[in-house]
């Protein structure tokens, strides 16, 4: 363990930090400089900077992809010495002790003493704000600065991309090779020229634009770009309105990022089609593209800009909004070129028609919005105040107290990752005890969360609408599938569906696809024995227990058959023995485990193609070819740490994103052929208001959606259609809810 040097006489760390790591400049040419957050416990071992994990990330898997090797790079960090944890669990300090320390930091720094040809890099939140403070890294990564010559930009910390999500890891490449470029090249990130108070018109040349809205939702910026040098931006809205209306009645291509869930849904304005050549919106593109920075919140604008080139940060000044609008335009226009290339490189322009109607869809559905039974919600919530108050005298813990939740629950023998309710419902049925714990935690989530009302001061609701308007997206996954917020209707609990009610006169018509995910995947492995279980009209999950348990189909129990249709769920997409042991029986030991392991085994030796399907696409990937495709087109890039985890990605992908595209062509082959927009997309079930008994309707619904798939050479899905006035199951308690019914 290495001393302190007398420098660090005064310093909050001179006692509690660790040891002390100051990097040796040596005599040889750096091409790049990296500053991080504090050592850690391998760096100060060794007293280098950057050789853990977090080093081996960037050394192995950042740098040479970026254009530099390793040791071409001085590395060091904000902090020399390794600080005890703080009450967050990070081993840095905070308030005036992190000041005072990174203060006494700053004399052993050594960035002047290179040419300022060499740029500099910040990774991590802490290092960022050594040079750009008053900023998230979340918000900034990819920023590049010229200071006093030098080129410096920030990224996200390596530790970040191995703990939260490799698929970060190609936009981390990207910032630091945009880096390197502009330290060469710094006219690289000169901005593009801004002409306020003027729009021209441009015949027949693609059309970037964007608006700009305040806090009610009115238009107050209209922006421009022709091409990516250029951007026009005017406080004449309309007048920058009928520009656009103008491009788009001509046959203009249109360009802009979210316009279709945004600005075009703001303008009520429909281009001539949703082909690319009339409307290219560059966030879907760029899902289809990059679909692996979906999770992560990064297919903003800002972003992917900075992911494709060298550039100096426009979205944190908006101090002049006409300039930062027409920064907007130009800049969404040098991104549409880029992923112009991208779509055709990656062979996915055929889509693009898809999703963006597949967008407009989804702005039509938040617009008619959804019916809520007020007088039944009432009723509810008077009913679930006296519900919370007996499920909490029965319960021998604090119910809300995630610690208590958890601690119980291993004195029960069931093993939880954490309390969440969406983890403690993978448990129902395990244990009665905690089934009791459940059925509160399932009451306890508030009302407010789905319904519009308040409360008056005697607590009687007040309701402000009998309508919800949920915000559907189609760059919210990255498995094609539709997502859903403000509220989430996917993740509704059952309990409430029955709030949700047809206009009178009609009803709800749910149609959900019949174990599609687990027959796409058949198909996908090409199991012929699997696909012949399913086209029995058997019940499958029966009779997979059967070939499971080595039963005749009429001597399968429910309980085997339960354990099944878990065995299949978890084992198409490579969950391991002990995740399926959690899943039946709520916990990992040894029994369980083994128990487990023998329905995994029995599974792929009755289904062996799939088996084989999974190692098809491990070897794939493991020998370093990462990009999968469905049999629509759709490309995925797949990356993981370990071969299991990128097989188990891999799958995962080609099975749900291949239901999830028929699902999708589904609806958008019924809104195009009977004019009907789902209500609610959830899933694998469509959801439509339809006439009260019009079978004739329901009839042609069924035909479209159960029509050969023509992507898989004429594979069909069998649909369950059900029907009711509210959207919940029928039952004695609620005989108005869905009842499946058969077309005729």
């Amino acid at each position: 363990m290495r001393k302190k040097p007398e420098g660090c006489a005064g310093c909050p760390l001179e006692r509690t930090g660790r040891g002390f790591v100051r990097p040796v400049k040596e005599d040889k040419k750096y091409m790049l400089l990296v500053q991080g957050e504090a050592p850690g416990s391998e760096e100060i071992a060794e007293g280098r900077p950057f050789v853990g994990q977090a080093g081996k990330t960037l050394r192995l898997l950042v740098l040479p992809f970026a254009g530099v090797t390793a040791d071409q790079v001085f590395f060091d960090n904000t902090l020399r010495c390794l600080p005890p944890s703080n009450a967050m669990g990070e081993a840095y300090p905070t308030g005036e002790s992190r000041k005072r320390a990174e203060q006494h930091c700053r004399q052993y720094d050594v960035w002047d003493e290179f040419p300022k040809d060499v740029p500099l890099l910040c990774v991590g939140r802490k290092a960022q704000e050594m040079w750009f403070p008053g900023k998230n890294i979340s918000d900034i990564h990819g920023h590049i600065e010229i200071r006093d010559g030098r080129a410096i930009g920030c990224t996200f910390h390596p530790s970040f991309v191995n703990r939260t999500n490799l698929n970060v890891l190609p936009l981390v490449i990207a910032e630091v090779r945009n880096l390197l470029e502009a330290a060469k090249r710094p006219e690289l990130l000169r901005r593009p020229d801004v002409v306020k108070g003027y729009i021209p018109y441009s015949h027949g040349s693609p059309c970037a634009f964007d608006l700009e809205w305040n806090e009610v939702g009115t238009v107050t910026v209209v922006g421009v770009a022709y091409d990516a040098s250029t951007g026009f931006s005017t406080f004449d809205v309309q007048d920058g309105l009928d520009i656009i209306r103008q491009h788009m009645e001509e046959g203009t291509q249109v360009v802009g990022h979210n316009i279709i869930d945004a600005d075009l849904k703001k303008m009520d304005a429909k281009p001539k089609s949703w082909r690319p050549e009339h409307v290219f919106d560059t966030k879907i593109a760029a899902h289809l593209v990059h679909a692996h920075l979906a999770s992560m919140g990064l297919l903003n604008l800002g972003s992917l800009v900075r992911f494709y080139f060298p550039t100096s940060d426009w979205k944190q000044d908006k101090s002049d909004v006409l300039v930062y609008n027409a920064y907007d335009v130009a800049y969404t226009f040098k991104l549409f070129q880029a992923l112009c290339d991208d779509l055709r490189m990656t062979g996915q322009w055929h889509l693009m028609e898809k999703q963006q109607t597949l967008a407009q869809m989804a702005a039509l559905m938040h617009k008619q919005g959804v019916r809520v039974d007020a007088a039944r919600v009432t009723e509810y919530v008077t009913k679930r105040r006296e519900q919370l108050a007996e499920l909490v005298k029965d319960l021998p813990i604090n119910p809300n107290s995630p610690k208590q939740i958890v601690e119980w629950a291993r004195d029960l023998g069931i093993s939880l990752p954490d309390a969440t309710f969406e983890t403690l419902e993978k448990y129902q049925g395990v244990n009665p005890a905690f089934d009791k714990l459940i059925a509160y935690r399932a009451e306890a989530k508030s009302i407010k969360t789905w319904f519009p009302y308040e409360e008056d001061k005697n607590g009687n609701l007040v309701w402000v609408s009998e309508q919800v308007f949920p915000h559907f997206n189609v760059t919210g996954t990255d498995v094609a599938r539709f997502s859903c917020s403000e509220p989430n209707f996917q993740n509704l609990p059952k309990p409430l569906r029955r709030m949700i009610i047809a206009p009178s006169g009609f009803e709800l018509a749910a149609f959900d696809a019949e174990q599609i995910e687990n027959r796409c995947v058949a198909w996908l492995a090409r199991d012929e024995q699997m696909l012949a279980d399913f086209a029995s009209g058997l019940d499958v999950h029966r009779l997979v227990a059967s070939r499971i348990f080595g039963k005749r189909y009429e001597e399968v129990t429910d309980t085997e058959r339960f354990e099944g249709k878990r065995t299949v769920h978890a084992s198409n997409y490579g969950e391991t023995k002990f995740n399926l042991a959690n899943r039946l029986f709520g916990n990992r030991k040894k029994e369980s485990v083994a128990a487990a392991d023998r329905l995994q085994q029995a599974y792929f030796a009755a289904y062996p193609r799939v088996r084989a399907w999974q190692m098809e696409v491990s070897q794939q990937l493991d020998r370093g070819d990462v990009r999968l495709r469905n049999p629509f087109g759709r490309l995925r890039f797949v990356y993981a740490h370990s071969s299991h985890e990128r097989m188990k990605r891999g799958c995962h992908f080609l099975g749900c994103s291949t239901a999830a595209d028929i699902v999708n062509g589904k609806a958008i082959a019924v809104w195009q052929e009977l004019g009907l927009l789902p209500m609610l997309i959830v899933h694998d079930e469509l959801v439509y208001v339809v006439p009260e008994g019009d079978m004739d309707t329901l009839k042609k619904i069924v035909e479209i959606l159960e029509s050969p798939v023509a992507e898989m050479g004429g594979f069909r899905i069998p649909w369950k259609c059900s029907v009711g006035r509210n959207y919940g199951p029928a039952d004695d308690s609620n005989p108005d809810g869905l009842r499946v019914v058969r077309p005729k």
